[in-house]
């Protein structure tokens, strides 16, 4: 369900990209976001999101505050005003994402979601929400998210709906965390699993113990087309190099 096949020939899926340390195109950059902490202190890669916006007419490679100042999001959740729901994992070895009930509550109020998979093109009884076919067509639907910086500054990432909220048959990407499964308070209340990595390219950086910076992550948004024209494709190297 998070990757059905391609509806026609001209639908590629789309892969994850993922670099450790130093990005593998020096000469190609990807759009990246400021620097956002890790709390490392529990052995994850875990990050403080703040807070989640969707806009519509709006694109993840071009969106900044500034375009959207005068806008209004079809959804915002404060996660960090929702107590024990703030903290979230980066894991690639989950296949979707998961969030406290209160968020994914928030998230179904969107007008264009329903829990009713009529509409949709899905098959599939047990998605967290739907999508109707009419509102799967439109390719300018964004979702924000906003992390939170150990000094309290606030970091902004965009990404496309399509692929992380949501897949190609309307069926919803976003569940509930199932309850404890954080196990102690302190350690996460949420994950970004691989429906995030397939929407965004993501940097994470662990400097040296002796250079005292803790872990960090940098996010860009990704989209279909940069998969189609394969701008971050690395070339297999020559045999013996």
């Amino acid at each position: 369900m998070l990757r059905p096949p391609p509806a026609n020939e001209d639908e590629s899926p789309v892969p994850s990209y993922i670099a450790f340390q130093r990005w593998p195109c020096p000469e190609r950059q990807p759009r990246w976001s400021s620097k956002i902490n890790v709390d490392s202190r529990t052995g994850k890669w875990a990050v403080t999101l703040a807070r989640l916006k969707i806009w519509s007419d709006v694109d993840a490679v071009s969106a900044n505050p500034a375009t959207l100042a005068r806008r209004s999001p079809i959804c915002d959740v404060a996660t960090d005003k929702i107590p024990g729901a703030h903290k979230f994992i980066m894991d690639t070895g989950a296949t979707s994402t998961y969030v406290h009930k209160e968020i994914l509550t928030a998230i179904r109020k969107a007008k264009f979601l329903s829990m009713n998979q009529t509409n949709s093109s899905s098959q599939y009884p047990g998605a967290p929400y739907y999508v109707s076919r009419d509102f799967l067509q439109r390719h300018d639907v964004t979702v924000e998210l906003t992390f939170k910086n150990t000094n309290n500054s606030l970091v902004s990432v965009y990404v496309p709906a399509l692929g992380f909220l949501y897949n190609s048959l309307g069926e919803g990407l976003i569940w509930e965390a199932p309850a404890n499964s954080g196990g102690q308070a302190s350690d996460w209340s949420g994950l970004l699993g691989l429906n995030f990595f397939q929407v965004v390219y993501a940097a994470f950086h662990r400097p040296t113990y002796h250079s005292g910076i803790a872990p960090y992550i940098h996010l860009a948004p990704q989209t279909r087309a940069d998969t189609k024209a394969g701008l971050y494709d690395v070339p297999p190297e020559k045999e013996g190099h």
